[in-house]
């Protein structure tokens, strides 16, 4: 993510941005690969970063790392074909489906495994968490 955004940046006159999903056209449906990998400014990547790290790192602990590929690989595939179906037009650029992707993993894990079911309450305990987190 990082190194597509150095290149992105020191090629100068070229934007590797119009790669991003383009909403309702045939070939915007290529961005679903690449719009995880692009983003819009130094603000976007940082705040995507700290966001996919904390989010990635939870779910590598519930299902281990072969699983957490497999759900960031449906998580940006989803979000991918969402966003192609309903954006407004332009180009849709950034991981934030990836991200949204994973906590939307991450909330209903906890609310169908019986083990995190135990307690009471403890779907709000997972959600107050995760808020706590992204509080910065």
């Amino acid at each position: 993510m990082w190194a597509v955004f150095v290149i992105d940046v020191l090629l100068v006159g070229i934007s590797l941005n119009q790669f991003g999903i383009r909403p309702r056209r045939l070939d915007g449906l290529f961005g679903m690969i690449f719009s995880p990998f692009l983003h819009g400014g130094i603000g976007h990547i940082v705040s995507n970063s700290i966001a996919l790290l904390g989010t990635g790192i939870l779910v590598r602990m519930a299902v281990g790392s072969k699983r957490a590929r497999l759900v960031m690989l449906f998580s940006v595939i989803g979000s991918g074909i969402g966003t192609w179906l309903f954006a407004q037009a332009g180009v849709v650029v950034g991981a934030s489906g990836l991200v949204y992707g994973l906590l939307g993993f991450l909330f209903g894990y906890a609310f169908f495994i019986q083990a995190l079911k135990a307690g009471p309450l403890r779907l709000s305990r997972c959600f107050y968490l995760v808020v706590r987190f992204y509080r910065y």
